[in-house]
């Protein structure tokens, strides 16, 4: 996986990310930096509930993820997250949420 991937358009990229991080945690379901890898890839998507959900998993595994929660791009995503909660909204794809759920 390569931090150059924001900068592409290409789709596939993304996908073959998500893929290496959901192996990754099919292996080591409580790694809490494959977990954060992936809540900060989710949310360079816009898919900020998925990120959102991931950021706080890992950072309830372990303390030294925390900081990211303090992060100004995060504290937006979990304030429209909050919001979008209280109305009904998702703000990621059933996929996504749905390895999430996968992963616990």
């Amino acid at each position: 996986m390569e931090k150059q991937c924001h900068r592409s358009r290409d789709a596939d990229r993304w996908e073959r990310c998500r893929a290496v991080l959901q192996r990754g945690l099919t292996l080591n379901p409580t790694s809490s930096c494959l977990i954060q890898s992936w809540g900060l890839l989710e949310l360079q998507r816009g898919n900020w509930l998925a990120a959102v959900r991931m950021l706080e998993r890992c950072a309830r595994l372990d303390v030294n993820c925390r900081p990211v929660l303090r992060w100004q791009v995060v504290q937006t995503a979990r304030k429209t997250v909050g919001s979008r909660r209280g109305s009904g909204g998702s703000g990621c794809s059933a996929h996504t949420c749905a390895t999430i759920e996968h992963a616990k």
